[in-house]
């Protein structure tokens, strides 16, 4: 009987993990792509000193971004919820809020100052 509920409960964490590989490698797929800034803020204020901003997210964990004034390309990884942005003048954290097929919403702290960035998906012109 015990043996049946050792299986029973290691086959339960096996979905788990399963699932969890899955919604990791979703929100890594929905990443992909060019997003452009639709609204920023600063400190819960709206602020147009970024309304340039973008993010561009490839498959071989490259990213572009010229969130910092000039357009730079970083490493990235995806860390439950987070995007760690790396190997740039600046390594950032950001806390993903929101990822969709269109939408992507993203706090952070950069100088002293708090950030929300809510971006849309860029469509490219065939």
């Amino acid at each position: 009987m015990n043996l049946r509920i050792f299986a029973f409960l290691l086959a339960g964490i096996g979905l788990l993990t399963g699932c969890q590989e899955d919604q990791s490698d979703k929100k890594e797929e929905l990443l992909l792509g060019r997003w452009e800034i639709q609204q920023a803020y600063r400190n819960g204020k709206t602020t147009e000193s970024l309304e340039e901003l973008y993010f561009e997210f490839y498959q071989d964990g490259k990213m572009k971004t010229n969130l910092l004034g000039a357009t730079e390309t970083a490493s990235y990884e995806l860390e439950d919820g987070k995007l760690l942005q790396l190997d740039s003048q600046m390594d950032i954290n950001y806390n993903i809020q929101e990822l969709n097929d269109s939408l992507l919403v993203m706090t952070t702290q950069l100088r002293d100052y708090d950030f929300r960035f809510r971006l849309r998906r860029s469509i490219q012109e065939k």
